[in-house]
């Protein structure tokens, strides 16, 4: 399911390690991932992966004080605002 944030579309997918099954091969999406890939080398890893999987861009949300494995919901929580979201599209790599 989708939808718009400050005009940026948005999916979920259950986890990065189920790209292939969520994500065309090539589409070259930007993923955004949950912030606890900064301490966890499997969500890394995957997410990496999943990047080259779809030729896109990667990229993990930010460190939380108080979501240590936090997502796009928890991100927006902690005060982050559409216009950060987009920032973090544009830093993508």
């Amino acid at each position: 399911m989708g939808y718009l944030r400050g005009e940026v579309p948005i999916g979920a997918m259950a986890g990065v390690s189920h790209y292939k099954v969520t994500l065309q091969k090539g589409c070259g999406y930007t993923i955004i991932f949950d912030s606890d890939g900064w301490s966890n080398p499997m969500v890394t890893l995957n997410l990496v992966n999943a990047g080259v999987w779809c030729d896109g861009k990667i990229q993990l949300l930010p460190k939380m004080k108080d979501y240590p494995k936090g997502g796009i919901c928890e991100y927006f929580k902690s005060g982050y605002t559409a216009h950060d979201f987009q920032q973090l599209l544009k830093d993508a790599y």
